[in-house]
């Protein structure tokens, strides 16, 4: 009658469709994605289901969250900020799985998670260095690289969903490599474990609901407790990070433009 998918006892055709095989192939590798997967398919099932509640106004209310997170940031209370934004990444399981478990996908609701998505990554970097800055740690100067690295990632990033060739020249082992790296390509992965790990290990880093939010978190709590400059060289290090991601996605962009 049911099974443990998470951990939880679910019937097995309710988690089949609140969290199907195909995305917990690629998802199951993201770690805070994969921790609260397991109380988020309890609350689409044994909670959410039985209301009212529709999955766009969890994600408006995602959406209304994040702008709460920036101010926390902004008003240097971190720890306060990284709780909500673990909190923002359940909200970033429920809504799609209540849509697939109550039929309610829609355009609109794919729009709204990519908004989501979009918003965060030009609102928690920034918000945070702005925060020390504010607090006296540090530049403002900071502030205008994140937010400037983080908007144009948060374009970019969009860009490597989907590889843009239907044509990859199988003798080249970098460019096979590069295309590995595309959401899309985990044909390309499952036959190559080191293009399997650098996948995930760049993803966790510095995407959305892999380790990001936890190092957040952590330094956050350290930065409370007087250890100040834990925080500091995290915001400034990612700060740079994503210029540096940002030039590799460019120039990966101009390759594959090349075989379409």
């Amino acid at each position: 009658m049911s099974q443990k998918p998470w951990g939880i006892l679910i019937p097995k055709k309710y988690a089949d469709i609140i969290f199907p095989k195909s995305k917990r192939d690629y998802a199951n590798f993201f770690i805070l994605h994969s921790i609260l997967r397991r109380f988020s398919t309890v609350i689409t099932y044994y909670i959410l289901r039985h209301t009212n509640i529709k999955p766009n106004s969890i994600s408006i209310f995602q959406f209304l969250l994040t702008i709460i997170i920036g101010v926390f940031f902004i008003f240097s209370k971190f720890v306060i900020g990284s709780i909500l934004l673990i909190l923002w990444v359940l909200l970033d399981n429920l809504d799609g799985e209540l849509a697939r478990l109550k039929k309610l996908e829609s355009s609109l609701g794919k729009a709204l998670e990519k908004y989501n998505s979009d918003l965060m990554y030009m609102v928690c970097l920034p918000s945070i260095n702005l925060g020390l800055y504010n607090s006296s740690e540090h530049s403002i100067f900071y502030f205008a690289i994140s937010f400037f690295a983080c908007g144009v990632y948060s374009i970019l990033r969009n860009f490597i969903s989907i590889f843009p060739s239907k044509k990859i020249p199988l003798n080249n082992n970098f460019i096979i490599f590069i295309a590995s790296q595309f959401k899309n390509m985990d044909s390309l992965r499952k036959k190559n474990t080191f293009y399997s790990f650098v996948f995930y290990l760049w993803r966790n880093l510095f995407a959305q609901v892999g380790i990001l939010e936890i190092l957040i978190l952590t330094f956050s709590i350290l930065f409370t407790l007087g250890y100040y400059d834990y925080l500091n060289y995290f915001a400034i290090i990612y700060a740079y990070i994503y210029v540096v991601l940002d030039i590799i996605l460019i120039f990966g962009i101009y390759i594959f433009s090349r075989f379409r």
